[in-house]
């Protein structure tokens, strides 16, 4: 909104050359919302901008012409990649120009010289515009650092500017100059003429006077017969005097020149005492001026009768009148005018046309202008413009206009000359005298357009290459590339520039090389000390393993030992006491077996300890259950040592507790073990059940004396939880023991 309203204001405080050519700075704002803004808001900016010119030119073609240079340059500019400058130039060069000449010339019927002077203008206009534009968006650019703006598009817009302005200002200057040249001259041409013509008529009407008057005279001392001959003699020696007479005090004529008039009757003895001067000249006894009226005999021309009063001892005594025709004075304007082209017209003090060049003036009528404006100049010049026209250029309204200059006939009679110098022919001269300073302009702006190009891609085209080559340099010189084709030019600063990268370059190789020496020493020493900590480490790995097998074999000793004296001894308590401690040590040598056989020391996957213990437990306890059949369902959850020989020994008891107590008699059924991950991620739960006989009705007396019971309480407490009994969901027994999995810390050697 606000480019727009800048735009507006811009194309109203216009630049005039002459005669309605403008300069408008409009387009200035619609180009900084090319660069700013989107493509269709640019276009809706410039449309609205450009609406102006409408009231400004008086038609609407110039609307589509700068909204075709919005979109053309837009799509350029942001689709293209064209500089926004040589983007207009195209524009203006290929669509600007051919687009004027076709509304201007072809829809309005602007003549050629004038269509070609509006094509040059308008395209001078619009780069010269553009410049701006992208002076002042590269200047808030380069202010906020917050856009890029390429150095070679500066380079050619400086290189730009330094052409056009120079070029544009003298040619505005000398534009101006020769139109106020002409406009003075036309002035002084016309002045002067009016000042030449005024006294020609004041001379014209002061020897026609100077003659009636002296006829007048000798009216006074000579007798009818006497005046008829030198009234004759008068009338034959000024072809301006049509006809002349004495007239008595009666007003009638006693004598006439010529005698007989067109009808064949006699002009002496008439009657004029009618006449509206006589009056006038009876109580002044000074010579009049009638007004003027269309000659009745021959053709119908306008006529002014002067008449002189003869005096007689003080006493008005009749007058002398002479019939004077105009056609000399018509013919005297004709070749008084220095230019063919002015029009004069005499006006009667009833401001009726006398005279006239004009051809549809009509005589003895008011003189006709039509619409339009009367401007005054100065010094009694004036300029009329008419209306404007619909549809029509204004230009073409400047074409209609004329000079004005109305000047008194104070001598005799209250006549008024007007002289009118038309401004077409001007118009045209200057036209054509702009048509080719403008052209010669334009040409000249778009040689140095392509000049500034050229130059411009020239200048930084070493910039361009140093800048590719120096993107991946480091990657370059560390890949060992040996010869970088360096750039070479004659300019100063770049060549400081390469030389300074060169310095670099060489600074950066040197610096790899000591680099990647000390970088193979280090891998040379750190390959070292890896092959020393592998070793290490698998004598470790060897060690562990071969701890966990004797550990294991220990154990199997023990267990072996636990056997003989179980079979040894007679009594049953003592036979089961000794089972169950075989069955707890074998469950913690099944998982030293387990580690020394997966090779992870750390930590243990529980789902498949629990697995393989409950197995081996089931098999070496149910040895009389045959129809007892064990169920599995074990998720997978790495935990410590520590956690997994707890677990196993805690599943150990109740699968051994199942066994003992669920089926006293021998009944089928199930042994299910799960190990399920609840809702929360580290949460699991670990269940024992049977379909056994269930729970019997004193089980909490026997709880608290159970040794087993209360070794499995134990255990849960130890891995976080705690041991739930239940009923199972059809028949038996479930023991639940809820308990978070604790992540497995590294093996540390002890101090």
């Amino acid at each position: 909104m606000l480019l727009v309203l800048a735009g507006l204001v811009g194309n109203y405080l216009k630049f005039p050359l002459f005669l309605n050519i403008d300069f408008i700075f409009g387009s200035i704002f619609t180009l900084l919302a090319v660069q700013i803004f989107r493509l269709r808001y640019s276009i809706l900016a410039g449309a609205l901008i450009a609406s102006y010119t409408f009231v400004l030119w008086n038609h609407p073609y110039f609307l589509l012409v700068s909204t075709l240079e919005v979109l053309v340059v837009g799509v350029l500019f942001h689709r293209y990649k064209v500089g926004l400058v040589l983007a207009d130039a195209l524009f203006w060069v290929f669509v600007g120009m051919p687009t004027v000449y076709l509304t201007y010339h072809v829809l309005m019927s602007v003549p050629e010289t004038s269509t070609t002077l509006v094509m040059c203008k308008a395209s001078i206009n619009g780069i010269a515009n553009a410049l701006v534009a992208r002076f002042v968006y590269t200047l808030v650019a380069l202010r906020c650092n917050k856009s890029r703006v390429e150095y070679r598009d500066i380079t050619y817009n400086l290189l730009a500017v330094f052409a056009l302005v120079p070029a544009l200002a003298i040619g505005v200057v000398n534009g101006r100059d020769d139109f106020s040249v002409t406009d003075q001259n036309i002035r002084a041409e016309l002045l002067e003429n009016s000042q030449q013509l005024t006294k020609k008529i004041s001379i014209w009407l002061q020897n026609r006077a100077a003659s009636i008057t002296y006829l007048a005279g000798r009216g006074v001392t000579h007798s009818p017969v006497q005046m008829q001959s030198m009234l004759e003699q008068s009338n034959e020696s000024d072809i301006n005097i049509l006809r002349a007479g004495l007239i008595n005090r009666d007003g009638i004529s006693v004598a006439f020149s010529p005698t007989l008039d067109d009808s064949g009757h006699s002009n002496i003895g008439r009657d004029f005492s009618d006449r509206p001067y006589i009056a006038a000249m009876r109580q002044s006894l000074q010579p009049v001026l009638s007004e003027v009226v269309m000659s009745k005999v021959g053709r119908p021309t306008p006529t002014v009768i002067f008449a002189a009063p003869v005096v007689k001892q003080g006493d008005y005594a009749g007058y002398v009148a002479g019939v004077l025709s105009l056609d000399q004075l018509g013919e005297m304007f004709e070749k008084s005018s220095t230019f063919h082209s002015m029009h004069f017209t005499l006006l009667d003090k009833n401001s009726n046309v006398i005279i006239t060049s004009i051809p549809h003036q009509k005589l003895m009528a008011p003189l006709q202008r039509g619409a339009g404006t009367l401007t005054p100049l100065g010094n009694g010049v004036g300029q009329w413009v008419p209306a404007n026209l619909a549809g029509a250029p204004i230009m073409e309204r400047w074409k209609s206009s004329y000079y004005v200059i109305e000047s008194p006939i104070e001598k005799y009679a209250e006549w008024k000359l007007v002289l009118e110098q038309p401004v077409a022919p001007f118009q045209k001269v200057l036209f054509e005298r702009y048509t080719k300073s403008l052209t010669l302009l334009l040409v000249i702006l778009l040689v140095a357009l392509t000049l500034a190009e050229l130059i411009s891609r020239r200048s930084i085209r070493s910039l361009i290459t140093l800048t590719s080559m120096t993107q991946a340099l480091p990657s370059r010189l560390l890949a060992n590339e040996s010869t970088i084709d360096w750039p070479k030019t004659s300019v100063y600063e770049v060549r400081q520039l390469v030389a300074n990268f060169k310095e670099m370059a060489q600074s950066l190789t040197a610096q790899f090389k000591t680099i990647n020496q000390s970088n193979e020493l280090l891998e040379t020493r750190v390959r070292e000390r890896t092959s020393a900590l592998n070793a290490s480490l698998k004598d470790k790995e060897a060690l562990l393993k071969e701890v966990h097998h004797r550990v294991k074999n220990n154990m199997q000793v023990i267990t072996s030992l636990l056997r003989l004296e179980s079979r040894r001894s007679t009594v049953a308590d003592t036979k089961v006491v000794l089972g169950d401690m075989q069955a707890r040590i074998r469950a913690m040598a099944l998982l030293h077996e387990l580690l020394y056989r997966t090779g992870t020391f750390a930590s243990v996957d529980l789902g498949k300890y629990l697995s393989q213990l409950s197995t081996q437990a089931f098999q070496n306890q149910a040895v009389n259950l045959r129809s007892v059949q064990l169920v599995l369902n074990l998720g997978s959850v790495p935990v410590g040592m520590d956690q997994a020989v707890t677990c196993g020994l805690l599943v150990n008891e109740l699968i051994s507790n199942c066994l003992k107590h669920g089926f006293p008699a021998h009944d089928q059924g199930l042994v299910s073990i799960d190990l399920i991950r609840l809702d929360d991620a580290d949460l699991w739960s670990l269940r024992v059940a049977d379909t056994g006989v269930g729970l019997p009705g004193n089980f909490e007396e026997k709880r608290k004396e159970s040794l087993g019971l209360q070794l499995v309480s134990d255990l849960a407490r130890q891995i976080g939880g705690e041991l739930e009994i239940a009923p199972n969901s059809d028949k038996g027994v479930v023991f639940i023991v809820n308990f978070r999995a604790v992540e497995p810390n590294p093996l540390q050697m002890p101090d």
